[in-house]
């Protein structure tokens, strides 16, 4: 597992020069399988300004099993080879997802699942419309996977991924004002993604 968290850093670090240029790969094959470390946990908050939008439009935030969504705010979900898995386009894969949902408009936006596409620096999931299936590649983010080495903390029998920073893509941006009007702008922040990855299984893992 060491060797498959250097080699994603070393991808990464690569990703800026090559995203101009590089199309985003196929969705990845869902289910568990080889992932940076055996257990963790991973919480992503969305940023303040899109969060106060989702809020002002009366737009609300709610996960998709197996990730939870405990404040409104911020998808809490498990990691780890039970749960995700890394392919040798470096891809990382995470079931579930979250969908935003506005009662008085009538409209809906659901993204189950989503994967990381660490070479090309994009945040990529299967999308649903007000319930009709839009786009099964479809890019959310976008993020510098080189900064991941800023925010790298090693911990006693594991590492911490601490806040690493993701964007909307123009794309989300444009629906997310169409669907809830919100008033967004590709690059405004998506949120930031925490991962505390462990060796060691803690208390009660399966």
């Amino acid at each position: 597992m060491t060797a498959a968290v250097l080699a994603s850093l070393t991808l990464g670090a690569t990703a800026t020069a090559t995203a101009a240029v590089t199309a985003d790969p196929p969705p990845p094959q869902p289910g568990p399988g080889m992932y940076i470390a055996p257990w963790g946990t991973a919480r992503f908050q969305f940023g303040a300004k899109l969060y106060s939008e989702l809020q002002r439009t009366g737009t609300a935030l709610a996960g998709i099993d197996p990730v939870n969504v405990p404040d409104g705010r911020t998808l809490v979900m498990k990691v780890g080879m039970q749960h995700n898995n890394v392919n040798f386009g470096v891809q990382i894969y995470y079931p579930g997802g979250w969908s935003l949902n506005n009662p008085e408009r009538g409209t809906r936006f659901d993204v189950d699942p989503f994967w990381l596409n660490i070479v090309q620096g994009g945040t990529n999931g299967n999308v649903k419309i007000n319930g009709t299936p839009a786009d099964e590649n479809y890019k959310l983010a976008t993020f510098n996977s080189a900064e991941v080495f800023a925010v790298l903390r090693p911990q006693l029998l594991g590492y911490q991924i601490n806040k690493f920073p993701m964007k909307l893509s123009a794309r989300w941006a444009t629906d997310l004002n169409r669907l809830f009007g919100t008033r967004l702008v590709e690059g405004d922040p998506f949120g930031e993604l925490t991962v505390n990855l462990k060796f060691v299984p803690p208390s009660g893992a399966a």
